[in-house]
């Protein structure tokens, strides 16, 4: 079982600055990223801009066994990122 596990939160500001905070490398928390993939559609929401996440996993040996319990912490550590820049790009804008 491979895993795939996505999560996503409207943030109220416009797709321009949330895209430029998370793919500026200086900001620790967004660093991972520089090991994998950033796409990203420049599309807007009623309510600001979708930002969304996704976390794909191999289907082999540890993660055929872990994959159930690994997606559902995975998932939460993911809200809680997408959450965390929000946080901090809304206090910025303030």
């Amino acid at each position: 079982m491979t895993m795939d596990v996505s999560a996503e939160r409207v943030i109220p500001l416009p797709p321009e600055q949330v895209a430029g905070y998370a793919m500026d490398w200086r900001h620790d928390a967004w660093g991972h990223l520089r090991r994998g993939r950033l796409r990203g559609r420049r599309r807007g929401h009623p309510d600001g801009t979708l930002a969304r996440i996704r976390v794909r996993g191999g289907n082999g040996g540890f993660y055929r066994l872990a994959a159930p319990l690994m997606a559902r912490q995975v998932r939460s550590n993911l809200g809680k990122d997408l959450r965390d820049l929000e946080r901090r790009l809304t206090e910025r804008a303030e």
